[in-house]
């Protein structure tokens, strides 16, 4: 993106250099000085009327005539302007930001492990933070010849990160200004950016890593030919990422004044500086992840479903600011071409709000059974009925609701370079 900027920066300076060499005014030429008028010979003696003189007439001072309207630069008395542009914005988006990850889940006795100590969690996700850890963690106790080889790859660097970002795209709008005098005017602008929210590549990689990691994980430990023979029976897993991408348009709303360098000619640069409203509409970029596995144990059926949700947060109204720099050509007194680059500077109003929804399939107390696998602590345990005296399954820790995972700070920055055709009033 740099070098874009900077190969677009050139390329205006030239145009700027050629404009200006082209639009050089032509020296006025001098009119030939008039003759002076040959005075009548007044007579002191005499009342008698002056003699016929014909070179009189011939040299007699002509009538001024009146001076030629300028073609060059603004017409002074059309003060407003108003202004048709388009272009291209490059956004250059912080990272920086502070994260967090809901605490580990309250710890309970499995059905192999009764009375405490404790042996399990009850977590709200195997996708994430504690979840991914307590699995983790049982996949790390077992021993040959019961040995679990496939992990959870934790949603964890993408849930605490800068993901989404603001994306290069097109720019259109206009602008209304008003003349104060030849060297300072103000000016309200409307811009329409192009460029929406979307996420990184590495966030959707990482995701789609952990979505594979979840069916490899329990299609391991849950498989009737493996590490759950001669137990586990019907067994089928699932994960299933969902993506809603590349959405929130942006509108800006700004006020500025223009400065001019020159105050007179066709050519005409100068410098702007503003401030005004970042407006956010739409929708936003999000993730779901489901993951599910259901398998029996005799006439016992199991069947557990995992949903975590990942949505971007983003301030509706963002203060922002502008500086740049310009140029303005002006075709006839009453309309013309402008150039200009600027950078609206905004806070990073972008934040990542998690949520995690456990669900699991239970029968009547007393009817159910819990299933604890005998490799660990600390162990995963599935139950067809509801927490008692006989444990309770791991994945039944709280619902998580719009926590907090990551909020962005540090400053966004949207550099658009700009073309435009404008007329006075």
């Amino acid at each position: 993106m740099k070098i874009s900027l900077r190969a677009l920066f050139y390329l205006l300076s030239v145009m700027v250099v050629l404009v200006a060499l082209v639009s050089l005014p032509v020296a006025a030429q001098e009119a030939p000085p008039a003759a002076p008028s040959v005075a009548a010979a007044a007579s002191s003696s005499s009342t008698a009327p002056a003699p016929y003189n014909p070179a009189a007439a011939a040299f007699a001072t002509p009538k001024p005539a009146a001076a030629a309207a300028s073609s060059e630069g603004p017409d002074p008395d059309r003060r407003w302007e108003v202004e048709v542009h388009g272009g291209y914005m490059f956004a250059i988006n912080p990272t920086s930001g502070t994260s967090n990850l809901p605490n580990p889940g309250a710890g309970f006795s499995t059905f192999l492990n009764v009375p405490p100590p404790d042996d399990s969690r009850a977590i709200s996700s195997w996708y994430f933070g504690d979840g991914a850890l307590l699995y983790n963690q049982s996949v790390a106790a077992t021993v040959l010849p019961f040995q679990l080889l496939n992990t959870i790859t934790p949603w964890d660097p993408v849930l605490t990160s800068s993901v989404v970002r603001r994306q290069d795209g097109g720019t259109v709008g206009g602008r209304v200004s008003y003349d104060f005098n030849r060297r300072i005017n103000a000016e309200l602008n409307f811009d329409y950016n192009l460029g929406d929210l979307a996420f990184t590549s590495g966030s959707l990689i990482n995701t789609q890593a952990t979505s594979d990691s979840f069916v490899a994980a329990f299609a391991e430990r849950l498989d009737p030919t493996g590490f759950c023979a001669g137990l586990c029976t019907n067994t089928v897993v699932t994960s299933t990422p969902t993506v809603i991408n590349h959405q929130g348009a942006a509108f800006e709303f700004t006020g500025g004044v223009n400065v001019n360098f020159w105050t007179s000619g066709r050519f005409i640069p100068y410098a702007s500086v503003g401030v005004g409203v970042l407006h956010t509409t739409g929708d936003v970029p999000a993730i779901n992840l489901t993951g599910n596995y259901q398998f029996s144990i005799g006439a016992q059926n199991f069947n557990e479903t995992d949903s975590a949700t990942l949505i971007t947060s983003v301030q509706g109204n963002t203060f922002v600011g502008y500086v740049g720099v310009g140029a303005k050509y002006y075709v006839t007194p009453h309309w013309g071409f402008r150039f200009d680059v600027r950078d609206h500077i905004s806070a990073n109003g972008i934040s990542n709000l998690l949520s995690a929804s456990p669900s699991l399939v239970l029968v009547a107390p007393g009817t159910g059974i819990c299933f604890t696998q005998v490799a660990g602590p600390p162990r995963v345990e599935f139950c067809s009925q509801p927490a008692g005296v006989f444990g309770q399954s791991s994945l039944s820790g709280p619902a998580v609701s719009n926590f907090h995972s990551f909020s962005g700070s540090g400053a966004l920055h949207q550099v658009s370079v700009t073309g435009g055709l404008f007329f006075r009033f």
